[in-house]
């Protein structure tokens, strides 16, 4: 994915190198660990987003974004998405990338995130009613059929 150079990303990159860059959280997607107000640490890195590390890119309205990588795609574009919403992110590419959040300060105390620290209840539903969704499926199927795809 070809991507021009965003500006925003740039400054921000190279802010982040020269020393601490702590960024304020501002909207909910990223549910009720990440607290409105709270600041986010965050450092450019050398290495690609891996999945369930939370980062700060520049999305295409020229916005700051922080969210979870959930998707590392061959072609150095990833897929973000925030723990309390169901949609992806359009693509980000690696010249949209900010850095990796290694700090969080809610303003009670500081902690750093662990990669999937919190599974949004969201997503917690989501698995819920697919397993549901597989377990009447499978009960659906007459039991001769089942036993012959055993066999």
């Amino acid at each position: 994915m070809n991507a021009p150079e965003s500006i925003t990303a740039s400054v921000l990159r190279r802010r982040a190198e020269a020393g601490d860059l702590w960024l304020p959280t501002s909207g909910a997607s990223m549910g009720s660990r990440y607290p409105l107000g709270s600041r986010l640490l965050v450092r450019p890195s050398r290495e690609a987003p891996r999945l369930g590390e939370i980062w700060a890119f520049v999305d295409a309205e020229d916005r700051v974004v922080v969210h979870r990588c959930v998707w590392n795609r061959s072609d150095h574009a990833f897929r973000f998405r925030g723990d309390a919403v169901c949609s992806l992110d359009p693509p980000v590419a690696t010249s949209h990338l900010i850095g990796r959040v290694i700090e969080v300060d809610d303003g009670v105390q500081r902690w750093s995130p662990r990669v999937w620290h919190a599974v949004s209840p969201t997503v917690k539903a989501f698995a819920r009613a697919a397993r549901a969704r597989l377990r009447r499926v499978r009960h659906s199927v007459p039991s001769s059929l089942r036993q012959a795809g055993r066999k």
